[in-house]
């Protein structure tokens, strides 16, 4: 109600301004200090105003405007000026076109119609595309001793009131739209009401026919009540033949009462529990056989069922005490008069189809992330094998070019340059063809820890100086049957990605090796792990304290043409996990963001006898003038 007040008050000192201008034309006799006490207290009361007022000429009132004389502070900040920038400038300069146009149009019926006090409304959008309401008044100052006429014009933002008076407005419509629906309701039970007294009608009839024919089949209900007697023995027999089928039924089969209390159980029940007789637990509650939340859930699901009448399944691993995976179906059992007396319970033992399920789910995984790699293969050797076709015939003619061009020669340079060029993109496509496990391997049994040690001298200049790496080579080590450039090629590829994940910062870099022996359920957690055997292999990990990965990055890795690096072509890692693959090994993958990363490789390990090694330095801290100068990161 506060802007509400305020316009009012406003509107009520212009008012009191109107009564003064009349009045100023009766005062002759007026002192120039009374005139300039009262110029002072008019314009305190349009400073401390909260409105948007400004003085203007009465013309010109066509665009741009009338040029302004006064503003007060409100003003100023709808226009976003100053009063001194705003003094002399137009005022449609001043405020937005929109704004000013429904300003100038008032003004134009204010003269035309001679009036002292106009006011009106009016909306317009703001720079954020939402509706304005302001308020807009014009009063009318006439020429007084010499000074010219003018008009004192007055903005008031009432937007929040215009949109209360629209919400009010829906409202209200909304309001007469369900009292159309709540009729509409009304008329259409009436009509039911008036089909449902005919229908009473009706049924009264049939009734009455009823009750006729009821009179004459009592004789017989009193001859069918000494056949009860004789079938209430036969039901005896049947309630025996009843309890051994469930005790029978390979489920746990339980029925309650309405508070809770066991009135009829199976012996899978029992077993379940660890009970002999039904008598241990029949008239009593599940709460000194189960755990409390157990118990809580189950009168959950009870009284659910008494208010409801539904039926409801769902799983529990707490039914038993062997930490099976049980599959409950609660249902409400009635009688003849169909209230709820009773609460029944099914419970299947689900352990093994569940296990079953989570088998064959890992297995489809497998099968698709292996046709996943295949043809995802199959198009890198496709692609590579006619790229080298192509690059040998560049290369032979680039060759053939050297032959007829002496040393020294311009064009000696460029040939060369197509030459190097060439050869890249040689081992570009080596590296596509050893993702797609199609590159030429020559096995033999070699010794991983010769080879890790011999890449580790060969890449010491090329790590960063505040890199330490360590090594911690298994002595025994059993060979393994590979191809022994590839395998460097792995090294390559783990030490150059741990040593960028250091960046400038110190850091360290640890190799290990040691035997380890895989089962089936440990390869099945591996990556390419699908189709391996279990036994021995040959586990070389590659760790550093680096930047690390998240998850989404772990997953993607491996795949071709992806890189977190701006200059990579993200075939490094995808050519080691295609020559891993076809090594018959497997990988794992370990990392998190500032936590470093650590990969393991999985060699089988071959039947020849383990050789001893022994690493002839200790670990080091390796230091380099150049960052890169293999170009290792291109």
């Amino acid at each position: 109600m506060a802007p509400v007040n305020e316009l009012e008050a406003l509107r009520q000192r212009l008012a009191e301004l109107e009564a003064e201008n009349r009045r100023l034309h009766s005062i002759i006799a007026a002192t120039p200090e009374q005139i300039q006490t009262r110029l002072h207290l008019f314009e305190t009361l349009l400073w401390y105003a909260r409105a948007a007022i400004v003085v203007v000429e009465a013309a010109p009132l066509d665009p741009p405007g009338p040029r302004v004389l006064y503003v007060n502070p409100s003003f100023e900040k709808l226009s976003g000026t100053t009063a001194e920038q705003a003094i002399g400038q137009p005022l449609g300069s001043l405020v937005g076109p929109d704004i000013a146009s429904v300003v100038l149009l008032h003004l134009n019926q204010v003269s035309a119609n001679h009036t002292a006090h106009q006011r009106t409304s009016f909306t317009t959008r703001s720079g954020r595309d939402d509706l304005q309401a302001f308020e807009l008044g014009a009063v009318t100052v006439p020429d007084l001793q010499g000074l010219a006429p003018r008009f004192i014009v007055y903005l008031r933002d009432i937007s929040a009131q215009w949109r209360s008076q629209r919400e009010h407005d829906a409202l209200l419509t909304r309001l007469a739209e369900t009292n159309r629906q709540i009729l509409a309701e009304l008329q259409a039970r009436r009509r039911a009401e008036r089909k449902l007294e005919r229908l009473n009608q009706h049924l009264e009839q049939q009734i009455e026919a009823r009750t006729a024919h009821l009179r004459a089949t009592i004789a017989e209900l009193q001859a069918e009540v000494r056949e009860r007697q004789r079938i209430s023995l036969e039901l005896q027999q049947q309630q025996a033949f009843l309890h051994s089928s469930l005790d029978h039924i390979p489920a746990v089969i339980t029925i309650q009462d309405l508070e809770g209390r066991f009135i009829l159980v199976n012996k899978h029940f029992l077993h379940a529990l660890g009970l002999t007789t039904p008598e241990q637990i029949l008239g009593q509650t599940a709460d000194p056989f189960y755990p409390p939340e157990v118990v809580r859930m189950a009168e959950q699901e009870r009284l659910h069922i008494q208010q409801t009448g539904e039926h409801i399944t769902c799983e529990y691993s707490s039914l038993d005490l062997t930490g099976s995976v049980w599959l409950m179906h609660s249902f409400p059992i009635r009688g003849a008069d169909g209230a709820i007396i009773a609460i029944g319970r099914v419970a299947l033992d689900i352990t093994e189809r569940r296990r079953h399920e989570e088998e064959r789910l890992a297995f489809e995984r497998q099968i698709q992330e292996a046709q996943h790699h295949e043809s995802i293969g199959i198009l890198a050797s496709g692609l590579a094998h006619d790229f080298n076709n192509l690059l040998a015939a560049i290369n032979g003619h680039a060759e053939l070019a050297l032959l007829d061009l002496p040393p020294g020669s311009p064009p000696r340079e460029s040939v060369e340059a197509i030459v190097q060029g060439v050869q890249r993109a040689t081992d570009l496509t080596a590296q596509m063809l050893a993702y797609a496990g199609k590159g030429r391997f020559l096995t033999q049994p070699i010794q991983l820890n010769e080879l890790i040690h011999e890449m580790v001298d060969l890449l010491r200049s090329t790590l960063s100086r505040h890199t330490t790496v360590q090594q911690r080579l298994t002595a025994s080590l059993p060979l393994i049957e590979a191809d022994a450039s590839q395998i460097r090629q792995v090294i390559l590829n783990l030490l150059v990605n741990a040593n960028e994940a250091l960046g400038d910062q110190p850091g360290q870099i640890t190799l290990e090796t040691v035997v380890e022996d895989l089962d089936q359920a440990r390869i099945e957690q591996l990556i390419c792990g699908a189709g391996l055997s279990p036994g021995q292999y040959v586990r070389m990990s590659v760790s550093d304290t680096g930047c690390g990965m998240d998850e989404a990055t772990c997953s993607r890795m491996f795949e071709p043409f992806f890189s977190t690096k701006f200059s990579g072509r993200g075939l490094g890692l995808a050519a080691l996990q295609g020559i891993v693959r076809g090594h018959r090994g497997a990988i794992a993958v370990s990392s998190a963001p500032n936590r470093g990363t650590t990969v393991l490789i999985y060699l089988p390990a071959s039947t020849s006898a383990p050789t001893l090694y022994a690493p002839d330095s200790p670990p080091v801290e390796f230091s380099s003038v150049s960052q890169d100068p293999f170009g290792l990161q291109q």
